[in-house]
């Protein structure tokens, strides 16, 4: 690998100013729209004010490596490098190609493994995180890289890091073109945990729109990105301000911008002082006072926080709300009803008496199947139970319209779609899924590996339990698969409204089970 590195140093050239790993974007951005393809940076990645040039470059033929250079911008010079197994790139998080992921303080460089641009969402995101220490170590680095790897169901692209290097922003894709759709993210490196999204004027949402330019501050603590949003003649352009140390994001729309044709091919730029923005081409079309943003108050960790995540086959809402402290890690997620006809259980969140429970972070879909809510129907609007659309198991079974009608293939159904990239993204270590069925009693479900957590969780709600194996197609029998360190079960209540002795039961034990999963996450295999 050594004599490899150093023929793709060669390949550097005595110039600073080579192009590495130079793509061009795909033709499609420039209809106005495009999902996050993470394409490689034109011509490296540099900070303002700093003396050095970050690039990547893989040698041809032989073992496929990537050799990542700190060049010295002045002379050209080689100062340090480092290879990596495989083929990595720094990340180009808008249309203009700038490279994004060096922390302010150079200590550490966030790479994107590089992929053909997907025709969809990616299912995993695999990272490099490249421990770069600027200011200590050799001169040069060979061999082995101080590098640590990240995969994350879902999709995925380097924003920024913070200025000390303690967090990684990312761009989450939620929606493909032609209407994109993306949250920003935060990874925290300490504790190898993903957050919930960025805060917005204490508001947590979804935007739209491309990414067309970026510019980082000298500081390193802040990222400022121009948006455009809609098609040519409707184009709605945008800033978000984001402070990388603070976790916030402020967002400034920009009317003078709105139906410009050459929206794509504007810049940001930054004066000397660091506090006007301007925005333009050959001429100035938009300045911002940056001293003037209105500064986001501090986001409270602790709440109730809803996101639309989705649709159902006839396009309604499905909801994903946030319960509990933000601040720690997520690992129960709850599904309030999977059957239209069984949703007495749709209310339900981990609450102490009434708010949310400080010491936990949950997830809680309310309603994963809206329209057989509205027919009164167990089946969605395809006429198919969702329960047995999944693909563990999964047979023909039925007709569309008859009650356990199983669809045309797995996932056929967009509503068992969504909750299998929830379950990717959010990667619980429980999921709890309410039925109601015609007993006089609640019970507790499971079989297998989710026995324990199972039981556990009907002991806590004071009910019975029952070993039950599943039916084929089901979302725990998938789960259980597909994620063997995990536990999915389901519990079953009466039909028709929870009386409120079973609610409070109910809800207290979701509260306890899920501060249980907190402090000890292996509940989940003991019970």
């Amino acid at each position: 690998m050594r004599r490899q590195g150093v023929r793709a140093l060669r390949q550097l050239g005595a110039s600073a100013a080579v192009v590495i790993v130079a793509a061009s974007l795909p033709a499609a951005a420039a209809g106005g729209g495009f999902s996050y393809l993470q394409m490689p940076a034109r011509g490296g990645l540099a900070l303002s004010g700093s003396p050095y040039r970050w690039t990547t470059v893989s040698p041809r033929g032989g073992q496929r490596i990537t050799v990542v250079a700190r060049v010295e911008r002045r002379g050209g010079r080689v100062d340090r490098w480092w290879s990596l197994p495989g083929a990595w790139h720094l990340a180009a998080p808008a249309y203009d190609g700038a490279g994004a992921g060096l922390a302010g303080d150079e200590s550490l460089l966030a790479l994107q493994r590089f992929d053909p641009a997907p025709r969809a969402l990616r299912r995993v995101t695999h990272l490099a995180l490249l421990e770069t220490g600027a200011d200590s170590g050799p001169r040069r680095h060979r061999g082995a890289a101080p590098v640590r790897y990240l995969s994350l169901h879902g999709d995925y692209g380097v924003h920024a890091v913070s200025a000390d290097g303690s967090t990684l922003y990312l761009v989450h894709t939620v929606a493909p073109m032609p209407r994109p759709r993306f949250t920003i993210q935060a990874y925290d490196l300490r504790t190898r945990e993903l957050l919930p999204a960025v805060a917005i004027r204490g508001q947590r949402r979804a935007f739209g729109g491309t990414a067309v330019t970026r510019l980082q501050d000298a500081s390193g603590h802040r990222v400022y990105t121009l948006y455009a949003d809609g098609a040519e003649r409707t184009t709605r352009a945008y800033l978000l301000a984001h402070d990388t140390s603070a976790g916030s994001l402020t967002r400034v729309g920009l009317p003078s911008l709105r139906g410009r044709r050459d929206v794509l091919m504007l810049r940001l730029r930054l004066d000397t002082t660091g506090q006007q923005l301007t925005v333009g081409r050959q001429r100035s079309l938009a300045e911002i006072d940056l001293r003037r943003l209105p500064q986001p108050p501090p986001f409270p960790t602790v709440g109730t926080y809803s996101e639309v995540v989705g649709e159902s086959a006839q396009g309604r809402p499905i909801e994903l709300l946030e319960v509990g402290d933000l601040s720690l890690p997520g690992r129960l997620l709850v599904f309030g009803c999977i059957h239209g006809d069984e949703c007495g259980a749709s209310a339900l969140e981990p609450l102490r008496g009434g708010c949310p429970d400080p010491y936990l972070h949950a997830y809680v879909v309310p309603n994963l199947d809206p329209d057989g809510s509205a027919a009164k129907s167990r089946l969605n609007a395809h006429g198919v139970d969702l329960n047995r659309n999944f693909a563990a198991g999964w047979r023909p079974l039925g007709t569309p319209g008859s009650l356990e009608y199983a669809g045309p293939r797995p996932f056929s159904e967009p509503e068992t779609r969504l909750a299998a990239r929830l379950i990717r993204r959010l990667q619980p270590r429980v999921t709890i899924w309410f039925h109601q069925d015609w007993g006089e009693r609640a019970y507790v479900r499971a079989w297998g590996q989710s026995a324990p957590a199972a039981r556990r969780f009907a002991k806590l709600a004071g009910i019975g339990f029952r070993l039950l194996p599943w039916p084929a197609g089901t979302a725990p029998n998938w789960q259980n698969h597909r994620f063997p360190r995990t536990a999915s079960f389901v519990v079953e209540t009466p039909r028709g409204k929870l009386d409120d002795s079973l609610r409070a039961r109910l809800t207290a034990a979701l509260a306890d089970f899920g501060e249980e999963l907190g402090e000890d996450p292996g509940v989940a295999r003991k019970g």
